[in-house]
């Protein structure tokens, strides 16, 4: 299973929308509609009129370190997204990658074959972009070792069930169910911790969201509880995870 998440600061970045020629991006407010929906830790709402050429520019303020960058599309999309960074915010430089498979609907992930740093990030339209709804630029873990046996996986539904005087209950659903997952480790090495660590501290625990895939789905979640390390033997490390789903 494997962590995807937001190590750069995404949520903080500033976002503008401009086009492109060539590797050179121009400011233009109208270009993209809506692009302050693309890091707002949400899924609720999608960036519009994000057309052939057009640019999402993240501005971190400082060089970040990304090897992922993490989209999520309300429909499935057939054009592609090219990605770049760099330092300077108007020169692109060379692109990184193109995803140029279709997008599917929920989560979908750009490996960038490696780590790229840039203070800026352009996100660059290669067609017609509809149905985008979120894009995370960070890093991901996968886990070396398997969890303990035990697990426990669940889910939390908004029902609330009130009871009148005369004993008639009434049930009111708020919400629909919301998964939950609950690992232990047993053995993790300390680089394995370290990383999780990392993790721990980019997310602040439980202010971001982040992705957790279970080697079949993307489920987009928050850290409950966890990820408090004991020392088992010399380097080798046990800890807890909980997660909680987040409705999509």
């Amino acid at each position: 299973m494997i962590f995807y998440w937001d190590s750069t600061g995404t949520i903080d970045a500033t976002v503008s929308a401009g086009t492109t020629s060539s590797t050179t991006y121009t400011d233009g407010a109208s270009s993209v509609t809506n692009e302050a929906y693309a890091n707002d830790q949400s899924v609720g709402a999608v960036v519009t009129s994000f057309d052939d050429d057009d640019a999402i520019r993240f501005d971190f303020g400082s060089s970040v370190d990304a090897t992922m960058v993490a989209v999520y599309f309300t429909s499935a999309e057939t054009d592609n997204l090219d990605i770049y960074s760099g330092d300077s915010a108007t020169a692109m430089g060379t692109k990184i990658t193109s995803h140029i498979a279709t997008f599917a609907v929920g989560w979908n992930i750009i490996n960038l074959g490696g780590t790229e740093s840039g203070r800026y990030w352009f996100i660059v339209a290669d067609g017609a972009i509809a149905n985008l709804a979120e894009i995370m630029i960070g890093d991901s873990f996968e886990f070396p070792v398997g969890y303990d046996l035990g697990n426990t996986q669940g889910a939390i539904y908004g029902v609330d069930v009130t009871e009148s005087y005369g004993g008639v209950e009434s049930a009111n659903k708020r919400h629909g169910a919301k998964k939950t997952w609950n690992w232990t480790f047993s053995y993790l090495s300390e680089s394995a911790k370290d990383d999780l660590i990392a993790m721990r501290e980019d997310i602040d625990m439980n202010r971001l969201k982040f992705i957790f895939y279970d080697d079949s789905d993307y489920n987009w979640v928050r850290l409950v509880s966890g990820l408090d390390f004991s020392e088992v033997a010399f380097e080798a490390y046990n800890t807890s995870v909980s997660l909680l789903g987040q409705l999509e």
